[in-house]
């Protein structure tokens, strides 16, 4: 005997209404997967970072906090131009030939490319393998920064000290809004 025109047409609603809610609980869960993968992807890049700014600060003789004494002892180091309420942190080597200046700079309003609200930025002679290279460099090391606060837990850190690799750095950041490229 089969099927009536009006059961075909109510199956069909019934089969589509349930391929709808399917579909739309798999692309939820597709979302929720992109956005856990991207914010292990920064996790990721943030501990590397965190790593780079450790070995760093492991191989300075000095670490300074105080942004008027980097900007004199930078002096034509400071090429990279920050403002002095932009510098977090400088790393100097023994003989004062290399500082490494850490500023945290707001995003340009208007510019896309970043994401902001502030870019992590470094400032110095040394390349990322520690070798003293001849042209000082500006390099952005992480987009999306909220706050970039180093502590320096020992006082006499301002002054030639072994004592001067006792630094806390607190790295704060926002979850991007899309994936990261």
């Amino acid at each position: 005997r089969g099927f009536s025109l009006m059961e075909l047409m109510v199956a069909v609603v019934v089969g589509g209404a349930v391929l709808l809610s399917v579909g739309a609980v798999l692309m939820a869960q597709i979302e929720i997967a992109r956005v856990a993968e991207s914010s292990q992807r920064l996790r990721d890049n943030w501990s590397r970072l965190a790593q780079f700014i450790e070995s760093e600060i492991i191989l300075s003789e000095r670490i300074l906090s105080d942004p008027t004494v980097i900007v004199a002892i930078a002096g034509s180091g400071n090429v990279c131009s920050y403002a002095t309420s932009d510098i977090k942190l400088a790393l100097v080597s023994d003989d004062n030939a290399s500082v490494i200046i850490y500023a945290l700079q707001p995003v340009a309003n208007g510019d896309t490319q970043w994401r902001g609200p502030n870019l992590l930025k470094r400032c110095g002679k040394l390349d990322s393998t520690g070798a003293l290279v001849g042209a000082i460099r500006d390099q952005v090391l992480a987009d999306g920064v909220v706050a970039f606060t180093p502590v320096i837990t020992v006082e006499t850190l301002n002054t030639l000290s072994s004592a001067g690799r006792n630094v806390t750095v607190d790295l704060s950041l926002s979850t991007p809004a899309s994936p990261a490229t």
